[in-house]
């Protein structure tokens, strides 16, 4: 048996993947979205489980767990920890490279 801070160790790393691959969490409506995914995809592999007719989907259970562990913390650090009212540059979304005024807009 896993001890919790093995478990917490897997939903750091599970974090530090999912940051890696997708952009913050921008709204709690947006959270609200990705973490009721991840628990119908728990809910799902709950529905499928029966020994009885060899079907044991606790290791798919256990991922899927701990990915709503992970997205239910990344919601809090992302999108509830946001301050709407913090200046939002380009800089901090990662886009170094458009100019503050835009750039060439005569396609407007």
């Amino acid at each position: 048996m896993e001890t919790p801070e093995q478990l917490m160790k897997e939903v750091e790393q599970e974090l530090a993947r999912a940051r890696s691959l997708f952009k913050p969490i921008y709204s709690p409506h947006e959270a609200l979205g990705i973490v009721r995914e991840e628990y119908i995809e728990f809910e799902k592999e709950v529905f499928e489980f029966n020994l009885g007719k060899n079907r044991d989907t606790r290791p798919a259970m256990r991922k899927e767990l701990i990915q709503l562990a992970t997205m239910a913390l990344r919601s809090i650090l992302d999108a509830l920890e946001y301050d709407p009212t913090a200046e939002v540059t380009c800089a901090s979304l990662g886009l170094e490279n458009v100019p503050a005024d835009g750039g060439d807009q005569s396609w407007k």
